[in-house]
């Protein structure tokens, strides 16, 4: 057992708790971040795919912490035993393979039920906050960990938000970026067609800032680590810095799976070290930032008084993003490989129909998605998706002359709040440990089928008038099955009526959710600083507190919400609290 008791305990070292034990280590606080996975480093990285794209290294091993799944309670204890909604698993959490994607969230979603009402069979509320609070911790998190957005380089204001994008306002930290030559005919189809095409926000390099190499627009982004620590993940902007202050110890490998509370006090969280010895740690603070999966898997587990935590909101609402999109197919070579994720978006569809100004909940914005579409196995796997190709000779030469030729297009669709949706602990399957594991339940809500109806036809129009051969429509859910179904040669077909094991139940990427924040004990698990109602020194900073999933990548959001937090923290606690904007060199 630890004898001295550090100020702050934070459990997970992604967008949440590495920001906020950058910003309480720099306040004076002694901290220390347990982290369930390794502590990688460049060198552990690489372009291969198998590795990296398909087998996910990154992500929790299913053999040792599976997790499970079911559409509705009455399929039973679960219908799926595996990898469900993998995250990754080490020092920095999941923006060590994010694809770097890095939107504000608009103020419209921080007030959704104002904004759009109420929809039938779902929860909207709107946050207990607003976009102007939350706004210049925007801008801190986005000059700590370097967003390229904006008008680029050569153009009269390099940084500055385009037409578009304009609600914004300020400037991003570095310009954006320049586009490949498939988001170049995005760019130019949608300006013809009078929509407002803009560089993707991303927190990945174009030019030296803090240190940190430029962007060698190799590809192996999303999925993958930075060789050369261009893309913004924790583990080399906020965790690294924050090590240097000689006041945050990380410890890799350690598994917490109990949080001990007394008299309203969180007072200590035990964990299992790397040996697999049981041991604890206390601290004045303690922070749960383990993910929309897993923090409340740890409260669950940790069985808190139930007159001090809402259970009954404990793991609901789970919520994440569906990318309905479409794959174009074009007889010159696109090669989208050459670049990261997402190079262009436009917001035209954001809150509906432009055109009659008629608001349609859920429709998020269209991007250019890749390039793990572009390199070899991602442009195969969208081959099959697509049945445009049969099997062996037949597919390896399909794929010969479609590889390089094809660009995906996806609306990062909202996913309403449903009560249903949850995380909750498996009653018969465990993990390595012995503990219980995460079990999903999720059905798709109608809202997700009008958004991909809605969106499909607009997306077909971009590819047409980008002079895309033909076109293919990719909906990773349907309303028959969410199970994984394998094929002919023991593969997995995406198509119609299944869905891989990765987006299981359609639930493709962004988990959040689960850990509510609100205005009321009653309606949510977390207040507006992200502090447990009834245990003043709980908090959780991760994407499970958010009310509404948004239209947009949540990292950002995360990380601003976590300096928020944290800072209140220090506020609360006698910690000084300095400007901290981490401005780098442009």
């Amino acid at each position: 057992m630890d004898r001295d008791p550090f100020d702050v305990l934070i459990v997970g070292s992604g967008a949440g708790g590495g920001i906020a034990a950058y910003v309480l280590a720099k306040a004076g606080a002694r901290v220390c971040v347990l982290e369930k996975g390794p502590w990688l480093h460049g060198k552990n990285y690489g372009d291969d795919e198998l590795r990296f794209g398909d087998r996910r290294f990154f992500d929790q091993d299913p053999l040792i912490e599976p997790r499970t799944f079911r559409n509705r309670p009455d399929d039973g204890d679960h219908l799926y035993v595996g990898k469900v909604l993998g995250i990754s698993r080490c020092v920095g959490g999941g923006t060590v393979h994010y694809g770097a994607v890095s939107f504000r969230y608009r103020p419209e979603t921080l007030r959704a039920r104002s904004f759009y009402g109420s929809l039938p069979g779902a929860d909207v509320a709107d946050w207990p906050l607003s976009y102007s609070e939350l706004r210049p911790y925007y801008t801190k998190a986005e000059r700590l960990i370097g967003v390229a957005g904006g008008q680029q380089r050569g153009q009269r204001r390099p940084g500055h938000p385009v037409p578009g994008a304009e609600w914004r306002g300020d400037p991003y930290a570095m310009p954006g970026h320049p586009p490949n030559y498939g988001a170049k005919l995005f760019e130019d189809a949608s300006r013809r067609l009078g929509l407002h095409p803009f560089p993707t926000p991303v927190a990945i390099n174009n030019l030296g800032y803090h240190g940190r190499a430029g962007c060698s627009y190799c590809g192996f982004c999303s999925n993958h680590g930075c060789p050369i620590g261009a893309k913004g993940d924790l583990a080399v902007t906020a965790i690294a810095q924050a090590v240097k202050t000689g006041r945050l110890e990380v410890r890799p490998n350690s598994h917490a799976f109990h949080v001990d509370v007394k008299k309203g006090q969180a007072r200590r969280v035990h964990y299992i070290d790397p040996k697999g010895q049981t041991r604890s740690v206390s601290a004045k603070v303690i922070v749960l930032a383990c993910s929309a999966l897993e923090t409340p898997r740890l409260v669950l587990l940790s069985e808190l008084p139930t007159n001090l935590v809402n259970h009954d909101l404990v793991g609901r609402y789970l919520m994440a993003h569906q990318y309905v999109g479409g794959i174009g197919f074009f007889s010159d070579r696109i090669d989208y490989y050459r670049g990261f994720w997402s190079m262009r978006c436009i917001d035209d569809y954001y809150f509906g129909d432009p055109h009659s100004g008629e608001r349609m909940f859920g429709m998020g914005n269209i991007q250019t998605v890749g390039p793990s579409s572009g390199y070899p196995l991602g442009a195969g796997g969208m081959i099959s998706t697509a049945k445009f190709a049969g099997w062996g000779a037949g597919h390896k030469e399909r794929m010969n002359a479609m590889f390089g030729h094809v660009q995906w297009l996806a609306v990062n669709g909202e996913d309403p709040p449903v009560r249903s949706n949850m995380v909750d602990l498996d009653p018969t399957v465990q993990d390595a440990y012995g503990l219980p594991v995460s079990r999903v339940t999720y059905s798709h809500h109608p809202n997700d089928y009008a958004v991909a109806a809605y969106a499909i036809p607009k997306i077909d129009q971009i590819f047409t008038e980008m002079g895309a051969e033909k076109t293919e429509v990719v909906v990773p859910f349907a309303a028959s099955t969410s199970i994984p179904q394998p094929t002919k040669g023991g593969q997995i077909q995406r198509g119609p009526g299944h869905s891989a094991p990765d987006p299981v139940g359609g639930l493709v990427n962004h988990q959040m959710g689960t850990m509510r924040m609100g205005a009321h004990p009653d309606t949510s698990v977390v207040d507006s600083h992200q502090r447990f109602w009834g245990i003043p020194n709980l908090y959780v900073i991760d994407g499970s507190v958010f009310p509404t999933s948004g239209g947009y990548n949540p990292t950002l959001t995360i990380e601003a919400l976590a300096w928020r937090a944290a800072e209140g923290i220090a506020r609360r606690h006698g910690y000084r609290v300095s400007d901290q904007k981490g401005a780098g060199h442009r």
